[in-house]
């Protein structure tokens, strides 16, 4: 059986392998707006992540924009020569005792650092980890499965955030990373609200 390059491969999706229909999917001038069976499974209400209206996300993605801009981007180049100078010299250290280097984590918490030193103005200072903060790999991997489930099942993140941190440890590891993840996201913003 052919099938052609676009295929419906569920009520709400196209599968499109279609170059010439490129422009036509992402349109300029006709846009659409996110399906909010995609922004809901994080439990992001309010947020720009989470704004399925195509018009009022670009909107709220319009007071991100500075930060995007190639002037703001390169004034950055002091700040990146620092993070590569940093993994530069945790790489010769591991050469020099002969020992591998997770480099999946390592490169996570280089951009890990680059992010929060830049957002937050503050660094996690992941690459100092001897280890490369393994748990932080583990908290993203976590999300990301955590992420299919509530897709499907998004109220099920509040029953989880009702239940103790014990149980939830027990019933479902990634949900309790994902639950710590955003506990200490939000901290962090009402922290940055206040000293606005």
């Amino acid at each position: 059986m052919i099938l052609g390059p676009i295929i419906r491969i569920s009520p709400n999706e196209l599968h499109v392998a279609e170059p010439d229909y490129y422009e036509e999917l992402y349109s300029r001038h006709q846009p659409r707006d996110k399906s909010l069976f995609f922004v809901k499974q994080w439990g992001l209400e309010g947020s720009v992540f989470a704004t399925a209206d195509h018009k009022l996300h670009r909107a709220r993605r319009a007071a991100l924009n500075p930060f995007f801009s190639k002037q703001t981007v390169a004034r950055l180049q002091p700040m990146l020569q620092f993070m590569i100078e940093k993994l530069c010299g945790r790489i010769e250290e591991s050469r020099k005792l002969g020992q591998p280097m997770p480099m999946r984590e390592v490169y996570m918490c280089l951009a890990t650092d680059v992010i929060t030193l830049y957002a937050l103005n503050r660094s996690w200072n992941l690459l100092d980890s001897p280890d490369f903060s393994p748990f932080w790999l583990e908290t993203i991997q976590a999300t990301e499965a955590a992420g299919h489930f509530l897709k499907h099942f998004p109220f099920m993140l509040n029953i989880f955030r009702a239940l103790p941190y014990k149980l939830i440890a027990v019933m479902n590891p990634g949900m309790l990373l994902l639950l710590q993840w955003q506990k200490v996201s939000s901290g962090i913003l009402q922290l940055i609200e206040r000293k606005i």
